[in-house]
């Protein structure tokens, strides 16, 4: 079995033999039949040319969205990473005051005693216009002023804790509030 001939060596072929026939007179067949084996064959390229144009239009086509897509992400990239920065200065910046305190020494003692006073004030109230009881015993008195207290802050549903201690604020007038 003998190979088959591709297109461009028997095209060789041919214009070998069109060549040979050039020192003879060119029969009008062989011409027209010759151009028609070289239109042929440009049709024949033309085509392969539109394929691989049409598959280099598509693959462009592919790489363009990629790009866009790699342009879009980046952009975002780009903001997350300014965000950041910012983060990053703002929490620099809270360190450096924290570093650099007015006296130079930690805070942290003046804010336990802060957190201690307000956890010890928390429950304080301070009631004025109750009537004071008129003992002179100081246990009747207090047992009497704690009754009484109760007593106006039962109708809004409110109660006293069992660890209550009462402090007057001023001197007892008589028959003062």
């Amino acid at each position: 079995m003998t190979p088959t001939p591709t297109k461009s060596s028997q095209i060789k072929t041919r214009s070998a033999t069109v060549n040979k026939k050039a020192s003879s007179p060119v029969n009008m067949d062989d011409l027209h039949h010759s151009i028609a084996e070289i239109r042929s064959s440009q049709i024949d390229m033309l085509e392969q040319c539109k394929a691989m144009n049409l598959s280099q239009n598509s693959k462009l086509a592919e790489l363009l969205s990629s790009i866009d897509f790699l342009k879009s992400q980046l952009v975002e990239i780009r903001s997350e990473n300014t965000t950041l920065r910012n983060e990053i200065a703002t929490l620099n910046n809270r360190i450096q005051v924290l570093e650099n305190s007015t006296d130079g020494s930690s805070n942290m003692p003046q804010l336990i005693q802060e957190l201690a006073n307000r956890e010890i004030c928390a429950r304080n109230i301070i009631v004025h216009g109750l009537q004071e009881s008129s003992s002179n015993d100081p246990t009747v008195r207090i047992a009497s002023d704690i009754k009484l207290l109760g007593d106006n802050i039962h109708p809004i549903n409110l109660t006293l804790p069992q660890d209550l201690k009462l402090f007057r604020s001023g001197r007892k007038i008589s028959g003062k509030p």
